[in-house]
């Protein structure tokens, strides 16, 4: 039997496939709950976009919250990878303001790709700066 309670089993709405539809955050979050899902994995950027038009993130977490879904993870693009150790720099600096943001809905986890000029990095490079990425979460 599969235990159905922690994120990492939940089935969530990536609300790209509902992007076309031009929904509100909030609506997002009711599509998920009336579709049944028990989660859902916003976007950082609309995230963003909601803070930007006044949108207050403990109000969405609680409305996530009451729509009795968790948030899963959230997906961001942001170069933790890239070559450049300056450009990497600052964008460990835009993953912890985009965690902050996250966990302010309830979110623990952030999905983040590897980004940026990665194509000469060695194995231990990355994890090198996998490293780094996970420090910069912990603070």
């Amino acid at each position: 039997m599969t235990d159905t309670s922690s994120a990492a089993s939940r089935i969530a709405l990536n609300p790209s496939t509902v992007r076309g539809y031009e929904l509100s955050i909030g609506e997002r979050v009711a599509v998920a709950a009336e579709a049944g899902y028990q989660g859902i994995e916003p976007w950082l950027r609309d995230l963003e976009a909601y803070m930007d038009a006044g949108g207050d993130l403990a109000e969405l977490g609680r409305r996530v919250a009451d729509a009795g879904l968790q948030v899963v993870d959230g997906i961001a693009f942001f170069n933790w990878a890239h070559a450049d150790a300056a450009v990497r720099q600052a964008a460990l600096e835009d993953a912890k303001r985009q965690m902050t943001i996250l966990s302010a809905i309830g979110g623990t986890v952030i999905a983040a790709p590897p980004f940026g000029e990665v194509a000469d990095l060695t194995l231990d490079q990355f994890a090198e700066h996998y490293r780094d990425l996970m420090r910069a979460g912990r603070e």
